[in-house]
């Protein structure tokens, strides 16, 4: 019938024509281009293999899908957008191949439901843009599973299709082998399904051929890309105690004792892995005093040790982490796809959260009651290996909604068959049905563990902090507003809401919005803070001292009062007072170290170093956190002509801080006050290698080498410090001339 025709054609474009609407979305907002975490550390990796940089590679992570980028980026330039194209059109393909599969076992009605379903499908079409292993891995998981199941089904099965199904599935293992979990259910259903004995056999060594295949390749990927260690057993260990240990929720990544580092981090890009990896590693490192080789025992020993010491905690972790999998909110760890929406028209008219969860809070719930009717046992194991492996990848480390992505597909063609056996009564069993699934519509709809909303002021902030990277400082300003207004008080937006209006001169339209957020009555001491550095900038002096006083007047328990006020009145050349506030705010925050070193410093810029020394000394008895104490410590003892103190605080200080210019040009001084000279180059040669136009350091390490005689090491080294604008260094170089003519 033509219209059954035209409605099959229209159901397979749906899935591309979508797809290709997102395209135009994704290329007007950075945020939907920018690849954060995994997405940087694929690209970074594919960007290197398809160039030929840095082999052989330490593997932190399965390489297989940088490997395959790195082929697109080999024909197309190091291009993110390339690998986008690339995968919308897997999962366009992904569709189509759901279709076949659902119409083998469930029939075409409910073929032409998931394909619908599943070309609307909005979070797959968002992780589809991303560089993460989930778009490629779903669709081979997806296209084997068809082979598989067309080689499976009851009537005119075709066996020969068994073996690059299994082929297939072990390629999309190897790019999630978390994946590999779905095997055996899969063993299960061929060894079940009504074949003849030597037809079974042949099916289960399949696919145990294609599970064994991709356990060696994962573990010995030489033929395929040069390895030099295989270090993926850290990124297991790591992600396992993520998900296990006693502040763990089951979704948040981070560790409890370790500050994140950014996995832009020069050590992170090299070896192709997050910051949270880096982290853990440092952390483990220093913990067992051993090599890379510890770092996997001491996650797993950790997280061992919060299973078996609190095995009721660690149930109670897993139950959140399954109400999680079932829940229909689409939560991650990476971008937010709820915040998403608001940049995407297409995905705000395909996902949306309104006491139903649209799609996944509809396609969990008829899911369960599409598999409760699945009929025969390897027709319901072949549809719940993926979901069931997903399910298992939740258990052990964190719920993602990118962990569940190559389940949906699966999820969709239960859930089509679900609701038409409830449309079609369900053979007599439709009270029970309609029940199992109402009740899971509860679960799935139900934010029973108030899982966290979206963060407008975090990923407002990323927005606009992408803008300010590509130069366009107008929409980062416009970003970093609408972050404040949705947190008055987050501190890295009114940073750098500070920072463009410096940076541009226009500093009254970011007072005047600051100055509205106040009038609300919502703002924090950091607005008044903001308020007042901006005034100062303007040469609006009283209004950014009177802001000042404000800060210190309506937030007494926060120290920066005190702080920002002295920095005006030192500025306005009124030391003494500047030093009477600070004075002040120590007496309300004894020992404070910040308010002890501004002091300090008071007292340092005018030379006084007897006082300034007794508060650095306090300082550096209570914490090391400060590389100024050390700097303003070192320079007083060395103004006293205690050069072996002077130099004892400056390298214990350069051990906590490594590199510090500012301590190793002092260092450099006094080791030249100590005669030292070797030693006084080193310093000023150090700062170079980090600072190699510090005018200061060359004339120094100029004076050095003339006082040993070594002229014209001197002379060039003072012609580069002239050339940088030293106002000393002419006459130096002067002096130089003069004597080597004579």
């Amino acid at each position: 019938m033509p219209s059954r025709r035209s409605l099959l054609w229209i159901l397979l474009l749906l899935p591309f024509v979508v797809r290709f609407v997102y395209f135009f979305d994704v290329r007007s907002q950075p945020y939907l281009q920018w690849n954060m975490v995994v997405g940087y550390v694929n690209h970074a990796f594919a960007e290197d293999l398809a160039a030929g940089r840095g082999a052989p590679y330490d593997l932190y992570r399965s390489p297989w899908y940088p490997l395959l980028i790195s082929g697109l980026y080999r024909l197309f330039g190091p291009e993110p957008m390339a690998a986008r194209v690339f995968q919308w059109i897997l999962g366009g393909c992904g569709c189509l191949s759901l279709f076949v599969l659902t119409r083998s076992f469930f029939g075409e009605r409910c073929a032409l439901v998931a394909l619908a379903a599943s070309g609307l499908y909005a979070p797959a079409i968002f992780l589809e843009g991303e560089l993460l292993e989930q778009g490629a891995a779903s669709f081979l998981l997806l296209a084997g599973f068809t082979l598989m199941g067309l080689a499976l089904r009851e009537h005119r099965p075709r066996p020969a299709l068994s073996a690059p199904g299994a082929l297939l599935i072990g390629l999309g293992c190897l790019m999630r082998p978390d994946l590999l979990a779905c095997l055996p259910f899969l063993g299960a259903a061929a060894a079940l399904a009504p074949n003849p004995r030597a037809r079974k056999i042949a099916m289960v060594a399949a696919v145990a051929s294609a599970g064994l295949l991709a356990v060696v390749l994962l573990r010995h990927p030489g033929p395929f890309i040069d390895v030099g260690a295989d270090r993926t057993g850290i990124h297991a260990a790591v992600s396992f105690y993520h998900g296990n240990n006693a502040e763990a929720n089951g979704l948040d990544v981070g560790f409890p004792e370790v500050e994140e580092l950014p996995t832009e981090d020069p050590e992170a890009r090299r070896e192709h892995m997050t910051g949270l990896d880096l982290a853990g590693i440092r952390y483990a490192t220093s913990r067992t005093g051993g090599g890379l080789e510890t770092v996997a025992p001491f996650w797993l020993g950790e997280a061992g040790r919060f299973i078996r010491s609190r095995p009721a905690t660690w149930l109670s972790l897993l139950g959140r982490k399954t109400l999680m999998f079932l829940g229909g909110r689409p939560v991650g760890s990476q971008k937010d796809i709820l915040f998403a929406r608001s940049l995407s028209p297409i995905l705000s008219v395909l996902l949306f959260c309104a006491g139903i969860c649209v799609p996944l809070g509809l396609i969990i719930p008829f899911a369960i009651g599409g598999l409760a009717a699945a009929g025969p046992a390897h027709r319901f194991l072949l549809f719940l290996a993926v979901p069931a492996g997903c399910f298992i990848t939740t258990l052990l480390f964190v719920h993602d909604f990118r962990f569940q992505h190559a389940a949906v597909p699966f999820l969709i063609a239960l859930a089509a068959h679900g609701l038409l056996r409830l449309l079609d009564g369900a053979g007599g069993r439709r009270g029970a049905l309609a029940a199992l699934v109402a009740v899971a519509l509860v679960i799935s709809n139900v934010d029973f563990l108030g899982t966290r909303e979206v963060r407008w002021a975090a990923e407002h902030f990323r927005v606009g902090t992408m803008h300010l990277e590509r130069d366009e400082l107008a929409l980062a300003d416009a970003a970093y507003r609408r972050s404040i207004g949705a947190d008055p008080g987050y501190a890295p937006s009114i940073d750098n809401l500070v920072y463009i209006a410096k940076r541009t001169g226009q500093y009254d339209g970011a007072i005047e919005f600051l100055s509205g957020v106040v009038e609300t009555g919502r703002y924090s001491w950091r607005t008044l803070r903001a308020l007042a550095d901006l005034a100062i900038a303007a040469g609006r002096r009283e209004e950014g001292e009177a802001m000042a006083r404000r800060l210190r007047q309506e937030f007494p328990e926060r120290r920066e009062g005190y702080e920002v006020l002295a920095g005006i009145l030192a500025g306005s050349g009124r030391a003494a007072e500047a030093r009477r506030t600070l004075e002040d705010g120590l007496v309300r925050f004894p020992g404070d170290a910040a308010l002890s070193l501004n002091l300090a410093a008071s007292w340092f810029r005018e030379g006084a170093c007897a006082e300034a020394l007794p508060l650095t000394r306090k300082v550096l008895d209570e914490t090391e956190e400060y590389p100024e104490a050390f700097s303003y410590a070192g320079h007083c003892l060395a103004a006293e002509k205690d050069f072996d103190g002077a130099a004892g605080v400056l390298l214990r200080g350069l051990r906590r801080h490594p590199g510090d210019i500012t301590m190793l040009g002092l260092l450099g001084q006094v080791y030249g006050e100590m005669g030292r000279r070797g030693d006084e180059q080193r310093c000023y040669r150090e700062v170079l290698e980090r600072r190699p136009d510090h005018a200061e350091a060359l004339y120094r390490l100029a004076v050095s080498l003339a006082a040993e005689g070594r002229r014209d090491e001197a002379l060039s080294d003072a012609r580069r410090a002239q050339a940088l604008g030293h106002p000393e260094a002419g006459r130096l170089i002067e002096s130089l001339s003069g004597n080597r003519r004579r």
